[in-house]
């Protein structure tokens, strides 16, 4: 299980890889994989969006290498009126 710490890193470090993969905007909420709770990189794609995005990243924590799941979730961007 990834902690709320580790999500909030793995979003610091990886937030601009995600940007380049097509999301438009990274998250972090906790989620429940296969039964499990954990929290997760929510990484926000147009509803058109095709390119592939890692299903986890590895962050360090102290002394503990962590992977955190990374959830697509398609919505359109954020349009200010």
């Amino acid at each position: 299980m990834a902690s709320e710490k580790a999500a909030n890193k793995a979003r610091e470090l990886f937030s601009d890889q995600l940007f380049g993969c097509g999301a438009h905007a990274v998250a972090v909420d906790k989620v429940n994989i296969e039964g499990e709770e954990t929290f997760a990189l929510i990484a926000m794609v147009p509803p058109s969006h095709k390119q592939k995005l890692p299903a986890s990243v590895d962050v360090t924590v102290g002394d503990k290498l962590l992977s955190v799941p990374v959830v697509v979730q398609k919505t359109a961007p954020f349009k200010p009126e």
